[in-house]
Protein backbone atom coordinates (compact mmCIF):
# COMPACT_ATOMS: atom_id res chain seq x y z
CA UNK A 1 0.00 0.00 0.00
CA UNK A 2 1.12 3.42 -0.59
CA UNK A 3 2.09 5.74 2.21
CA UNK A 4 0.39 8.66 2.63
CA UNK A 5 2.26 11.99 1.64
CA UNK A 6 3.64 13.82 4.95
CA UNK A 7 3.39 17.44 4.90
CA UNK A 8 6.42 19.26 6.18
CA UNK A 9 5.22 19.88 9.37
CA UNK A 10 4.19 16.02 10.16
CA UNK A 11 7.47 14.89 9.00
CA UNK A 12 9.30 17.67 11.80
CA UNK A 13 6.96 16.31 14.29
CA UNK A 14 8.64 13.16 13.56
CA UNK A 15 11.67 14.15 14.23
CA UNK A 16 10.80 15.78 17.08
CA UNK A 17 9.02 12.10 18.69
CA UNK A 18 10.93 9.72 17.36
CA UNK A 19 14.97 10.42 15.79
CA UNK A 20 14.67 6.41 15.01
CA UNK A 21 11.77 6.00 13.04
CA UNK A 22 12.70 9.52 11.31
CA UNK A 23 15.88 8.34 10.09
CA UNK A 24 14.71 5.33 9.18
CA UNK A 25 11.85 6.19 6.75
CA UNK A 26 13.13 6.69 2.93
CA UNK A 27 10.96 9.91 2.34
CA UNK A 28 12.51 11.46 5.57
CA UNK A 29 15.78 11.48 6.98
CA UNK A 30 18.98 13.87 5.80
CA UNK A 31 17.95 14.72 2.13
CA UNK A 32 14.69 15.90 4.06
CA UNK A 33 16.54 17.71 6.67
CA UNK A 34 18.85 19.19 3.36
CA UNK A 35 15.89 20.47 1.37
CA UNK A 36 14.23 22.17 4.24
CA UNK A 37 16.78 23.16 6.11
CA UNK A 38 15.52 27.18 6.49
CA UNK A 39 11.90 26.20 7.29
CA UNK A 40 12.49 23.59 10.39
CA UNK A 41 15.69 26.18 11.43
CA UNK A 42 12.43 28.69 11.76
CA UNK A 43 10.11 25.97 13.19
CA UNK A 44 12.78 24.88 15.53
CA UNK A 45 12.95 28.29 16.82
CA UNK A 46 9.31 29.20 17.09
CA UNK A 47 9.21 25.95 19.10
CA UNK A 48 11.36 27.25 21.93
CA UNK A 49 9.06 29.50 22.75
CA UNK A 50 6.28 26.34 23.29
CA UNK A 51 4.97 26.06 26.85
CA UNK A 52 4.97 22.56 26.71
CA UNK A 53 8.42 20.88 27.47
CA UNK A 54 8.00 18.04 24.99
CA UNK A 55 8.11 20.56 22.08
CA UNK A 56 11.03 22.33 23.21
CA UNK A 57 13.09 19.19 23.98
CA UNK A 58 12.13 18.45 19.93
CA UNK A 59 12.92 21.88 18.80
CA UNK A 60 16.91 21.36 20.62
CA UNK A 61 17.02 18.23 18.64
CA UNK A 62 15.89 19.33 15.31
CA UNK A 63 18.60 22.55 15.73
CA UNK A 64 21.16 20.05 17.01
CA UNK A 65 20.86 17.52 13.73
CA UNK A 66 21.12 20.98 11.53
CA UNK A 67 24.49 21.98 13.56
CA UNK A 68 25.75 18.31 12.66
CA UNK A 69 25.10 19.17 8.83
CA UNK A 70 26.63 22.68 9.64
CA UNK A 71 23.08 23.72 7.73
CA UNK A 72 22.37 26.88 10.40
CA UNK A 73 22.32 30.79 10.14
CA UNK A 74 24.25 31.12 13.19
CA UNK A 75 23.62 35.05 12.78
CA UNK A 76 19.90 34.07 13.64
CA UNK A 77 20.25 31.17 15.79
CA UNK A 78 22.59 32.61 18.58
CA UNK A 79 20.73 35.54 19.65
CA UNK A 80 18.35 33.28 20.63
CA UNK A 81 19.69 30.69 22.62
CA UNK A 82 21.75 33.01 23.94
CA UNK A 83 18.52 34.50 25.60
CA UNK A 84 17.33 30.80 26.24
CA UNK A 85 21.22 29.33 27.88
CA UNK A 86 20.22 30.26 31.87
CA UNK A 87 17.14 28.53 32.04
CA UNK A 88 17.79 25.94 29.25
CA UNK A 89 20.76 24.06 29.70
CA UNK A 90 20.48 22.30 25.68
CA UNK A 91 20.75 25.77 24.97
CA UNK A 92 24.58 26.03 25.87
CA UNK A 93 25.08 22.63 24.46
CA UNK A 94 23.89 23.92 21.34
CA UNK A 95 25.50 27.18 21.27
CA UNK A 96 29.13 25.36 21.91
CA UNK A 97 28.58 23.38 18.84
CA UNK A 98 27.64 26.23 16.99
CA UNK A 99 30.88 27.80 18.38
CA UNK A 100 32.63 24.82 17.31
CA UNK A 101 31.33 24.25 14.10
CA UNK A 102 30.98 27.77 12.86
CA UNK A 103 34.33 29.66 14.23
CA UNK A 104 33.64 33.44 13.19
CA UNK A 105 31.26 32.96 15.72
CA UNK A 106 32.45 32.33 18.41
CA UNK A 107 32.68 35.26 21.98
CA UNK A 108 36.48 36.27 22.57
CA UNK A 109 36.44 34.64 25.79
CA UNK A 110 34.99 31.46 24.82
CA UNK A 111 36.41 28.11 25.89
CA UNK A 112 35.22 24.68 24.60
CA UNK A 113 34.32 22.36 26.62
CA UNK A 114 36.21 19.72 28.16
CA UNK A 115 35.72 16.55 25.25
CA UNK A 116 37.81 13.67 24.09
CA UNK A 117 40.34 14.47 21.60
CA UNK A 118 41.47 12.18 19.44
CA UNK A 119 45.17 11.33 18.64
CA UNK A 120 46.50 9.49 15.12
CA UNK A 121 47.43 6.69 16.60
CA UNK A 122 50.12 3.42 15.16
CA UNK A 123 48.05 0.27 14.51
CA UNK A 124 51.25 -0.79 16.77
CA UNK A 125 50.66 1.48 18.93
CA UNK A 126 46.47 0.85 19.34
CA UNK A 127 47.25 -3.25 19.51
CA UNK A 128 48.97 -2.74 22.70
CA UNK A 129 46.79 -0.17 23.92
CA UNK A 130 44.08 -2.43 23.51
CA UNK A 131 46.23 -5.00 25.47
CA UNK A 132 46.51 -2.73 28.86
CA UNK A 133 44.56 -4.04 31.83
CA UNK A 134 43.28 0.12 31.97
CA UNK A 135 39.92 0.27 30.49
CA UNK A 136 40.20 3.38 30.05
CA UNK A 137 43.35 3.07 28.06
CA UNK A 138 41.64 1.04 25.91
CA UNK A 139 38.57 3.28 25.13
CA UNK A 140 41.17 5.77 24.01
CA UNK A 141 42.38 3.54 21.88
CA UNK A 142 39.17 2.61 20.48
CA UNK A 143 38.46 6.35 19.72
CA UNK A 144 41.43 7.22 18.47
CA UNK A 145 41.01 4.11 16.15
CA UNK A 146 37.91 5.48 14.84
CA UNK A 147 38.56 8.60 14.14
CA UNK A 148 41.57 8.02 12.19
CA UNK A 149 42.70 4.35 10.97
CA UNK A 150 41.52 3.67 7.35
CA UNK A 151 40.78 -0.21 7.85
CA UNK A 152 37.95 0.34 9.85
CA UNK A 153 36.83 -3.38 9.40
CA UNK A 154 39.71 -3.76 12.25
CA UNK A 155 38.16 -1.13 14.01
CA UNK A 156 34.86 -2.41 13.85
CA UNK A 157 35.95 -6.25 15.12
CA UNK A 158 37.47 -4.61 18.26
CA UNK A 159 35.02 -3.15 19.22
CA UNK A 160 32.34 -5.46 18.79
CA UNK A 161 34.54 -8.21 20.75
CA UNK A 162 34.50 -5.49 24.14
CA UNK A 163 30.44 -4.98 23.85
CA UNK A 164 29.88 -8.26 26.48
CA UNK A 165 32.73 -6.67 28.72
CA UNK A 166 31.93 -4.29 31.24
CA UNK A 167 29.87 -1.30 31.28
CA UNK A 168 32.88 0.84 31.12
CA UNK A 169 34.31 -0.70 28.36
CA UNK A 170 30.87 -1.26 26.43
CA UNK A 171 30.17 2.32 27.12
CA UNK A 172 33.70 2.66 25.34
CA UNK A 173 32.98 0.43 22.36
CA UNK A 174 29.61 2.33 21.65
CA UNK A 175 30.89 5.62 21.60
CA UNK A 176 33.88 3.97 19.14
CA UNK A 177 31.30 2.33 17.12
CA UNK A 178 29.27 5.68 16.78
CA UNK A 179 32.30 7.30 15.16
CA UNK A 180 32.22 4.82 12.64
CA UNK A 181 28.90 5.55 11.92
CA UNK A 182 29.38 9.04 11.57
CA UNK A 183 32.31 8.26 9.09
CA UNK A 184 29.76 5.85 7.01
CA UNK A 185 32.70 3.31 7.58
CA UNK A 186 31.08 0.21 9.21
CA UNK A 187 29.18 -3.31 8.40
CA UNK A 188 24.94 -1.67 9.14
CA UNK A 189 23.64 -5.61 9.61
CA UNK A 190 26.81 -6.78 11.97
CA UNK A 191 26.62 -3.85 14.48
CA UNK A 192 23.00 -4.03 14.57
CA UNK A 193 22.36 -7.21 15.45
CA UNK A 194 25.38 -7.20 17.48
CA UNK A 195 24.03 -4.05 19.89
CA UNK A 196 20.48 -5.67 19.56
CA UNK A 197 21.63 -9.02 21.85
CA UNK A 198 22.85 -5.87 24.65
CA UNK A 199 21.23 -3.79 27.05
CA UNK A 200 19.34 -1.11 25.70
CA UNK A 201 20.91 2.39 27.00
CA UNK A 202 21.72 5.64 25.54
CA UNK A 203 25.15 4.78 23.10
CA UNK A 204 22.59 1.77 21.81
CA UNK A 205 20.12 4.00 20.60
CA UNK A 206 22.76 6.95 19.30
CA UNK A 207 24.51 4.05 17.46
CA UNK A 208 21.37 2.87 15.88
CA UNK A 209 20.06 6.49 14.95
CA UNK A 210 23.33 7.56 13.33
CA UNK A 211 23.57 3.94 11.40
CA UNK A 212 19.71 4.12 9.71
CA UNK A 213 21.31 7.83 8.91
CA UNK A 214 23.28 5.80 6.21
Amino acid sequence: MKKRKLTRRAALDILFADSEAFFSDARLGIPFLYRHWRWIQRECLTDLNSPTEEIRKGAFRGLTDLVNLRKLQPTIVVPILKKLQTREPDASSILNMIYHEFPAFRPSDWKPPKLFLPTDRSREELEQMLESPDERMICVALWDAANYKEDWHWVQAECLKRLRASKDLQKGALIALNYLALRRELEPETVLGEISGIEESEWTSVVRENIYRF
